[in-house]
């Protein structure tokens, strides 16, 4: 099966993460599951791995891949912030190693729908997680001018923050009895 996204440099990290092949490691940012493959491949038959990741469908990828470790291997959709509780809830007090490749994958940019790309027009959510919080366009279309421009300046690092603030402000009030989708931010 061809997987939609190719992990960069496996060997560098396999070679300063794997200490043990019977050992515990976690990907916390699975993905599509490119460098836990590689990872769970070089686990012996005493070895374990946890991966974690937000967003379904990486999931749903991520647990094809991953099928050939069977029972060694724990997929959960989670924000690598929870890993404590999940290590607890499953009885593990230590893990040889963690992974994290932090950022976006060109597979989420390119087919999540979600509105992360500016190549095509579809919905502004921009959640990792489409189950959690609340979408872009919401924001966008709810905040207070005073909000939106503390989230740009924070989350963005916008310069113009205040400017495109009030121009969105400007905008929600210019079109703000049209039905979402038309003229609202969607």
């Amino acid at each position: 099966m061809e997987f939609p996204h190719r992990p960069v440099m496996v060997r560098e990290a396999l070679e300063h993460l794997l200490t043990d092949p019977a050992g515990v490691y976690v990907d916390g940012t699975a993905g599509s599951g490119g460098h836990s493959e590689a990872i769970g491949r070089k686990l012996s038959e005493g070895g374990r791995l946890i991966c974690l990741d937000r967003d379904p469908e990486a999931i749903r990828i991520t647990a094809g891949r991953l099928s050939f470790l069977g029972k060694r291997v724990d997929i959960v959709k989670a924000n690598f912030s929870e890993l404590g509780d999940i290590l607890a809830a499953r009885g593990i007090e230590t893990v040889n190693g963690v992974f994290l490749d932090l950022g976006m994958s060109t597979y989420q940019l390119d087919h999540s729908g979600r509105g992360f790309s500016f190549s095509r027009d579809e919905p502004l959510d921009m959640r990792m997680d489409p189950e959690e919080g609340r979408r872009a366009s919401d924001l966008l279309n709810n905040l207070p001018e005073k909000d939106l421009e503390s989230i740009l300046r924070k989350y963005g690092e916008e310069k113009r923050a205040k400017a495109v603030a009030r121009a969105v402000a400007r905008r929600r009030k210019k079109k703000g009895s049209t039905p979402p989708g038309n003229s609202r931010i969607s």
